[in-house]
């Protein structure tokens, strides 16, 4: 019942201080400035979720193309690792993390919890622990101002299910409200509106039921990645759909649902690949893979 969505990494994955955690941000995005004068500020940015212990660069990447831009709105979408209910977790609480407190649309998200919770989670427990949206709201905050913009929160769950039946996510009677109702809010007028992805690709070993280690592996899933990636960044939505299934999700990319969701709402934006890394975590046989985009 609370209007607040309070920090629950803070102090653990990164610094509860928010002097620290400024001056730590500061740092990561000046060792990645963007070289390159982009004509207009992005519409879109894809970063990593990762834990920062791992990677900090490939956000850094993501994140430094929007240093100087100014935005009203903020549609952040990622992966929920523990919706169980529904696909779509949206919350209307105002969140909150060491840098302060920024206000939620509400009027937004309250458009999108009036789908039916067939798609949309009857609540917003999700959003309790989950990171994948917290570790992008400190560095748009850091940018962008606490107050100086509002959120629309957002995690997606799995659309695999789907993936043997239908050639697109918008194919999905189910899904297509919401998608409707998400292009809807993304082209509001007289908005200027920021849409993130807080995604991993894939996730490969031992960890991941995979009966062989990461190492053996790798070169097929980067392989895998560069196919999702290229087809995600020319807006291929057939092709990007049809990389995952003819695997049949056999890679685990976390991110898949975020992005095929996006590749619905959106007009088509230029994209570009900033990073794309591996997080080869060779004592358990695993690995993780992660990119930074921008269009």
């Amino acid at each position: 019942e609370s209007r607040t969505r309070p920090p629950s990494h803070a102090g653990q994955a990164y610094e509860a201080d928010r002097e620290l955690l400024g001056s730590w941000i500061d740092h990561l995005l000046s060792a990645s400035a963007v070289l390159e004068k982009r004509e207009k500020d992005p519409a879109l940015l894809v970063a990593p979720h990762i834990d920062f212990r791992v990677n900090t660069h490939t956000y850094a990447s993501a994140y430094s193309t929007i240093q100087g831009c100014e935005y009203d709105r903020v549609l952040l979408m990622g992966t929920g690792h523990s919706i169980f209910e529904g696909i779509y977790s949206p919350s209307s609480k105002d969140f909150n993390t060491p840098l302060g407190e920024t206000p939620t649309d509400r009027d937004s998200v309250e458009k999108l919890l009036s789908i039916d919770h067939g798609v949309v989670g009857p609540h917003d427990f999700p959003h309790k622990t989950e990171h994948a949206l917290e570790f992008q709201l400190i560095f748009i905050q850091h940018l962008l101002g606490c107050e100086n913009f509002e959120l629309v929160p957002i995690l997606c769950g799995s659309i695999h299910p789907w993936l043997k039946t239908h050639s697109r996510l918008g194919e999905v009677e189910e899904i297509k409200p919401f998608i409707e109702t998400l292009r809807g809010i993304i082209k509001e007028p007289g908005r200027k509106t920021l849409v993130v992805a807080g995604v991993d690709f894939s996730h490969v070993g031992l960890r991941f039921s995979h009966p062989v280690p990461a190492s053996q592996m790798l070169e097929e899933t980067r392989s895998h990645d560069r196919k999702l990636i290229d087809a995600f960044n020319g807006w291929e939505t057939e092709g990007f759909w049809e990389a995952e299934a003819s695997t049949e999700g056999k890679f685990n990319v976390c991110g898949f649902s975020t992005l095929s969701t996006l590749l619905e709402a959106m007009d088509p934006v230029e994209n570009k690949c900033l990073a794309y890394d591996v997080w080869d975590d060779s004592p358990t046989g695993s690995a993780v893979t992660f990119a930074a985009i921008a269009g």
